[in-house]
């Protein structure tokens, strides 16, 4: 009887994780590590194969004392490699996969529109940044930044970011999830909106933030 409850549960774990990211503690108290879940291998217990660039391939038994936590990262942009405001959102295709891949997740720069900047897969490093704490970044902030630093964009909340422009210009492109909305413009500190649907949301940014930058249309 406990050898079939094994089989179920390794059969479980195998359809829902394998092949997918997920978040593990080996040690109570200690930060979690992110962990791609290689294999699944039938046994009494069941062991899991882990792996991630730090540890390289760990063989861990089902019932050791393993904190295991399956928590998505928030939905939204956050800031990858010091240089690019990457976006996550959820896939919602039927499928069984619970841990995180390209079955339930995305990740996307919208600059790749445009250029190949970074490499959007779901990977190891994207899953780490991912999960790293965010702030709201007041947008002359973010416009410093891009004008001392290497950054291409800065996340600026989880539905707004500010990059460098398309074309040799001064003036900084205001995106929104992953469409260009309008300019920001440090030197008259105004917003160019092109797209007045979304006004009253950039106005809440703003009173986030403290910024008095007004809004043009």
């Amino acid at each position: 009887m406990a050898s079939n409850n094994w089989e179920q549960i390794a059969a479980d774990f195998r359809q829902k994780y394998e092949g997918t990211f997920i978040r593990a503690s080996f040690k109570e108290g200690t930060p979690l590590s992110v962990y791609k879940v290689t294999k699944v291998v039938d046994g009494a217990p069941p062991q899991l194969r882990l792996s991630n660039e730090e540890w390289g391939e760990l063989r861990v038994n089902y019932d050791t004392e393993l904190e295991i936590n399956f928590d998505f990262p928030e939905v939204g942009y956050f800031f990858f490699d010091n240089k690019y405001a990457m976006l996550l959102t959820k896939q919602f295709y039927r499928q069984w996969k619970r841990g995180l891949c390209k079955s339930t997740v995305l990740f996307a720069n919208p600059y790749n529109e445009f250029f190949s900047l970074v490499d959007s897969s779901v990977r190891e490093e994207l899953v780490i940044s991912s999960f790293m704490p965010r702030t709201i970044l007041p947008i002359k902030v973010a416009n410093n930044c891009l004008d001392t630093g290497e950054a291409i964009s800065i996340p600026l909340s989880n539905s707004f970011a500010l990059g460098l422009h398309l074309k040799p210009s001064k003036l900084k492109l205001l995106w929104f999830l992953n469409m260009p909305i309008g300019e920001y413009n440090l030197e008259t500190n105004q917003i160019i909106l092109h797209a007045a649907q979304m006004e009253q949301e950039i106005k809440d940014y703003l009173n986030q933030t403290g910024d008095s930058c007004a809004i043009l249309r």
